[in-house]
């Protein structure tokens, strides 16, 4: 919801506009297992998917 209400706002401003999407919980378990963050595969990806974001918006 909120990326469509960036893109909406974006379209509407006349702006370059992105989002970035990160899964991270597992749902597929008996019980929700929250591991946002922990994995150094999402920290060490973050600034490489920031960066492309940034050269696609052409920042």
């Amino acid at each position: 919801m909120e990326a469509a209400a960036t893109f909406a706002v974006g379209d509407y401003r006349g702006l370059d506009v992105g989002s970035l999407f990160l899964i991270s919980d597992y749902l597929t378990t008996d019980d929700w297992d929250p591991v946002f963050g922990e994995s150094p595969d999402v920290v060490d990806a973050l600034p490489v998917a920031m960066e492309a974001l940034a050269g696609v918006l052409g920042r």
